[in-house]
């Protein structure tokens, strides 16, 4: 980052007395874990952005009033990191929404609810399991359709057709 007053400074860079506080690295977060340089850039409402340099690493972070990260990018050799920490997190998109990953993990501590306004589809190439301490498919209009291609197979301590 360059400094307001630096004469290397690009034209029209901004005044010092209206732009954020530039904080020097002796200045920055006591409690950084790190003791990599680092530079702090001070935002509205008590939030702030650190820029620390590491040898094969980077971290950048905004970081609340109270001094913990809300949201961390981590660069490395390996490729870059996002961490994102709060209360609560939305991402609203008005198109399409992907996701791709090698592997994709989802864990509500409390519960977990997928709605759509529309159909939903789950297709795979490997097998799907479904375990839970008791599992309820209803449909709210028309059939309910099972079809395999080979055996359909009930196990049950009883099987109650029509009960």
């Amino acid at each position: 980052m360059t400094e307001p007053n630096d004469p290397t400074s690009p034209p029209g860079a901004a005044d010092p007395a209206t732009s954020p506080e530039l904080v020097s690295p002796d200045d920055a977060r006591a409690d950084a874990p790190s003791d990599a340089p680092s530079s702090t850039l001070q935002l509205a409402g008590g939030h702030a952005l650190e820029v620390r340099r590491g040898p094969g690493n980077d971290t950048l972070q905004l970081l609340q009033p109270d001094g913990q990260a809300s949201i961390s990018i981590h660069v490395t050799p390996q490729g870059i990191t996002l961490s994102v920490q709060g209360a609560a997190l939305t991402l609203h998109a008005t198109g399409a929404l992907a996701i791709d990953a090698e592997t994709l993990a989802l864990r509500g501590r409390s519960g977990v609810a997928i709605e759509s306004g529309g159909d939903a589809h789950i297709d795979l190439e490997g097998d799907l399991h479904a375990r839970a301490r008791q599992q309820h498919l209803t449909a709210t209009l028309g059939n309910v359709n099972i079809k395999a291609n080979d055996d359909v197979k009930l196990d049950g301590e009883r099987i109650k057709l029509n009960s």
